[in-house]
């Protein structure tokens, strides 16, 4: 994990899922590049100008969630590609494809601005 003012990244290691998203969360200060080290995963985006919010922005955590939607874009992310996701872009990560399977993947986050 590094930390500056502007750009800042973790990495994460998780088990993919197959659950369908009930909410996608978003970010007003940070930009996410979200890159796949090991395994694969989908991960779903909607423009937030189109959907509902579930909970307010949290500033400490630049978080804020929205009702996901049943038609949204569907990306599958394998070992070396990566994907950049903008405020606008609402995001639910960590779905499998064909089956559970173990991720790897590197988060970065720059800062908007």
């Amino acid at each position: 994990f590094d930390v500056n003012e502007n750009f800042f990244y973790s990495v994460q290691e998780y088990e993919t899922s197959a659950r369908r998203p009930e909410k996608l969360e978003s970010h007003r200060n940070w930009i996410d590049i979200q890159w796949i080290v090991e395994g694969e995963e989908e991960i779903d985006c909607a423009d937030t100008e189109r959907l509902e919010l579930l909970e307010d922005y949290d500033p400490e955590r630049d978080i804020m969630f929205w009702k996901a939607e049943e038609n949204m874009m569907r990306t599958l992310l394998r070992a070396g590609s990566y994907t950049v996701l903008y405020p606008k872009d609402a995001h639910a990560p960590a779905i499998n494809r064909d089956g559970p399977c173990h991720v790897v993947k590197i988060v970065g986050k720059v800062r908007v601005g």
